[in-house]
Order: C-alpha cells, then sequence, then structure tokens
C-alpha cells in the first residue's frame, strides 16, 4: 500500500495582497484623517463666512492684499467701481456713520478741508456710508458746501447682500448687523495692509492724513488697527 505525501500548505497572503487587512488599514489610518480634513476645511469655511482670518491665517506685520471690490451708488446716483481707481491713484477711503449727517464726521470734514491738497498728493479720497443720496444731499445744504468727492452708499445694487462694502472691509457684524467706522490706505497698484483675510483700518486717521499731506506715505500705512478699532 503506497504512502501519500502530506498535501503542501496554502500559499502564505501578505499584507498588502490581504483584501481583510487593506480594508482595516483603511478603516484605521485613511478615515480619520479624512474626518479631520473634513473637519478642518469646515472650520476654516465658517470662520470665512462670518468675516474671521482662517486657521494659521495671521500674517506678519506688513503684510498686503488686494484691496476688495466694490459697485456702489454716490451721491449723485451714479454706480462707481472702486476697481476704477486702482492702477490710477493712491486711495484714502473712509467708512464713516451714515446716522449722522456726513460733514459733521471729523474725517469727512477733514477730506473736505484737504481735499485738493490730497489729490496733489495723488491721493483720492472716497468716504463710505450706509446714508442714502437723500441724506448725503441734506448734508451739502446744511454745511453749505458739495462734497468734492465720492461719497458712496453702501447697498448691493442687485440687491443679494446687505452692505458688501462693509462686510468686504471688515466692518459689519454678520449677527447684529451693526457698522463699524474705519479709514484704509490703498496704495497705486491696489494693495492695502491686510490682518488675516481682512484689510486693517489705520489706527489714527487724522496722524495718516497728516503723514500723506506731507508726502510720506510709507509712514501713512505703517500703523493699523483690528476692524472698528481705529480712533
Amino acid at each position: 500500500m503506497s504512502s501519500s505525501s502530506p498535501a503542501p500548505p496554502p500559499p502564505s497572503v501578505s499584507p498588502k495582497e490581504n483584501p481583510s487587512s487593506a480594508s482595516d488599514l483603511f478603516r484605521k489610518y485613511v478615515l480619520p484623517v479624512a474626518g479631520i480634513l473634513i473637519a478642518v476645511l469646515v472650520i476654516w469655511r465658517i470662520r470665512i463666512d462670518s468675516g474671521l482670518p482662517g486657521p494659521g491665517a495671521i500674517p506678519e506685520r506688513g503684510a498686503m492684499m488686494a484691496a476688495p471690490r466694490s459697485i456702489l451708488t454716490d451721491q449723485h446716483r451714479h454706480m462707481v467701481k472702486l476697481e476704477a481707481y486702482l492702477g490710477r491713484t493712491k486711495l484714502l477711503i473712509v467708512f464713516f456713520d451714515g446716522t449722522k449727517p456726513a460733514h459733521t464726521d471729523p474725517i469727512v470734514a477733514r477730506l473736505l478741508k484737504d481735499h485738493a491738497a490730497l489729490l496733489g498728493q495723488g491721493v483720492q479720497p472716497i468716504a463710505i456710508s450706509a446714508a442714502s443720496p437723500f441724506a448725503i444731499t441734506k448734508s451739502e445744504e446744511i454745511s453749505g458746501k458739495r462734497f468734492p468727492f465720492p461719497v458712496l452708499m453702501d447697498v448691493d445694487p442687485n440687491g443679494h447682500t446687505t452692505y458688501p462694502a462693509h462686510r468686504a472691509w471688515g466692518l459689519a457684524d454678520n449677527r447684529s448687523e451693526e457698522l463699524k467706522t474705519g479709514v484704509f490706505v490703498v496704495d497705486r497698484a491696489g494693495l492695502v495692509p491686510a490682518r488675516g483675510l481682512l484689510p486693517r483700518p489705520v489706527v489714527d486717521p487724522e496722524a495718516t492724513i497728516d503723514a500723506i499731506l506731507r508726502g510720506n506715505w510709507p509712514d501713512a500705512i505703517e500703523g493699523a488697527a483690528s476692524p472698528g478699532e481705529s480712533k
């Protein structure tokens, strides 16, 4: 009677070839990492929508960003594109309290007083608020002076967004709709000092205007504050 040889052992399967092992690795490593990435992206998107800088988005002092573009209506009910000025001149953009007569705002009054001198330094003043053109006209009548620079009404012509310019420049609270004031300097290349993903208003508007009138533009953009902190 012949003896039979033992059956050969089954071929070994390496971890890479083992479907069960690959599935375990996917669940153990790939899924958690993907979940973390998705969570980070969701948090970043929420912070962007709320006007807050994203994680790790705070740049060093002196960082610059492209000035936000807006299309708004001026006191003469003409459509004005901010980008039309970019590349042609420097800008001094003043967001003032539209609940009060424009001419009573100290910075707007300063723009009235020094308008010609600012133009002589190659700087175009622009004022923005939520005031209506009617309110601006009334302010001109009371003061007896016409505004020689654009005074823009912050209303989306298409009606999609409330206070689009205030939001783009970080001066609108997304929850309370409260509007803040602020003064920004934009260089001829269309760049504005930045903090995170938002433009930075200057710390001292009066001192900034003084510096600009002395022809000292670099000093004018050195100091900047968090949105709404300008004096």
